[in-house]
């Protein structure tokens, strides 16, 4: 059997690895490159400062389809949390994944559930997020609009 190494980010390598996927005589080994203090192309304070949801926007995202088990578990959580913000790591373990790839997914699928949703408001965030260098990871935490949502629908 031959072996691929693979050199570069997380996100180069998990794209390799799902076109490869289809042959089962590959042994794939990935060989991230070091985190770097902040992700390019980021702001580097998060989006404290943006434009978040609607109340009527975030209900219709949260109502209009049944959320998944991992999903609530990570709203409850984040809700829990107040101000405080909660780490990727925290919010995987939340969801009862093993890793950061199904946490992504957990994420995107909410993100394509929100693009969806009628009336999206694109240029407004659902969370409030923030990059934390020293851990290189992010923290998420709930805006107000998206609090009083969850707590008035029952939703926590």
């Amino acid at each position: 059997m031959k072996a691929i190494i693979l050199e570069g980010a997380a996100e180069e390598i998990i794209q390799i690895i799902n076109t490869l996927q289809q042959s089962t005589d590959l042994q794939v080994t990935g060989v991230p490159q070091e985190p770097q203090a902040e992700p390019p192309e980021t702001k580097s304070q998060g989006v404290e400062t943006e434009k978040f949801v609607s109340k009527e926007f975030a209900r219709q995202v949260l109502l209009r389809r049944q959320l998944s088990s991992p999903f609530k578990a990570v709203l409850q959580a984040l809700f829990a949390a107040g101000p405080k913000y909660l780490t990727t790591t925290e919010l995987i373990t939340v969801a009862g994944y093993s890793n950061g790839h199904q946490f992504a997914g957990l994420m995107g699928a909410f993100g394509r559930r929100k693009a969806n949703t009628p009336g999206n408001e694109k240029e407004s965030y659902f969370f409030e997020y923030r990059w934390k260098a020293d851990t290189a990871e992010w923290e998420y935490r709930l805006p107000d609009s998206v609090r009083e949502v969850l707590e008035e629908d029952n939703l926590v």
